[in-house]
């Protein structure tokens, strides 16, 4: 079928199951053939291996689709003809390793999907040659540790999903060569610490997630050189109170969620810089009281969720420059006085 002008092969039904399988022939619609093919989509099938002359015959192939169909193996050559590649997604199947170099020969591939396997770890070698990739999605694995080296050639990357694995530890130099990045997703990990240089040359960073962590402290000043920082997500840690000059810098920040961080008190210039924020959750903490001018830079505000905190008098003072202001949460505050 053509999608978007491109011919896209599904194959239904086929199951291979030994590596010795052979690849079953289809018969292609209309005047199409092989060297039509844009698009591979697996539907409804069983794929245990995928053999090393599984893409053969379609050598200009551009995105591949083995969602969901019991992957768990890959031959160490079986993507050595796609050299047109821009798209793998192998979702939601059985794999716990990826083999050395797969990928070497996809010199185009910009999106790697790995989500929801059963991968435990990676090596220097697992993708190489994947200069040019942009977005790399591993989350809902196995993961245990980011080593120095596992992810260092991935010089061009600009999306990176870590999230729901099991990662403990990651090395002080492990996004070095990410110069480019503009995600970083760490959420529901184990981290119960996070190098301040992971963040260096990061000046396109746009998102940061390490929410349902297991972090006790976090070194706020590596925040401050990441000047296109807009959506920062840090809860469910035991952070405690930022300091003062935590968030001093961040000029593009739209959003921040600090909920459920132990938050005892919270400094009167803490958000000063931040002139940008349209949301803010505070939701969870063990705030009693708060300046009165602690939103007085904040005009921009659209939200504000101060939802189960231990506060006893509200004041008009407190939001009168929140203009914007469209929700403000204070449920479960124990207020007795506004």
């Amino acid at each position: 079928q053509l999608v978007n002008d491109s011919y896209k092969c599904m194959i239904f039904n086929s199951t291979i199951i030994n590596e010795a399988d052979d690849f079953i022939d289809g018969v292609h619609e209309g005047n199409f053939n092989d060297d039509d093919v844009a698009i591979v989509h697996f539907v409804q099938s069983t794929y245990r291996h995928v053999s090393n002359t599984i893409f053969d015959k379609f050598r200009k192939v551009e995105q591949v689709l083995l969602i969901d169909i019991s992957v768990l193996t890959i031959s160490d050559q079986a993507f050595e003809s796609c050299d047109q590649l821009e798209s793998i997604q192998l979702s939601t199947n059985l794999l716990s390793k990826l083999p050395d170099s797969v990928l070497a020969n996809c010199k185009k591939l910009q999106t790697l999907t790995l989500s929801g396997n059963f991968i435990v770890s990676f090596n220097g070698k697992t993708f190489e040659g994947l200069e040019n990739l942009k977005t790399l999605q591993v989350d809902k694995n196995r993961l245990a540790e980011v080593k120095e080296n596992d992810l260092k050639p991935l010089i061009g990357l600009e999306n990176l999903f870590l999230g729901t694995n099991s990662i403990s530890f990651i090395h002080e130099n492990a996004f070095k060569s990410m110069s480019n990045l503009k995600v970083l997703e760490l959420t529901k990990n184990y981290l119960t610490t996070f190098s301040p240089n992971l963040l260096v040359n990061k000046p396109d960073l746009t998102w940061l997630l390490v929410d349902e962590n297991r972090l006790t402290s976090f070194n706020f000043t590596s925040l401050k050189q990441l000047t296109s920082l807009a959506y920062l997500i840090m809860r469910d840690n035991n952070l405690g109170s930022p300091p003062t000059d935590a968030f001093y810098g961040l000029k593009e920040l739209k959003y921040i969620d600090l909920s459920y961080t132990n938050i005892k008190e919270i400094d009167k210039d803490a958000f000063k810089d931040n002139i940008n924020l349209e949301s803010i959750e505070l939701i969870g903490n063990a705030i009693v009281n708060f300046d009165e001018s602690l939103f007085a830079s904040t005009s921009r505000l659209k939200s504000l969720d101060l939802r189960n905190n231990f506060f006893d008098i509200i004041r008009v003072k407190h939001f009168e420059n929140l203009h914007d202001l469209e929700f403000l949460y204070l449920i479960d505050c124990s207020i007795k006085t506004i």
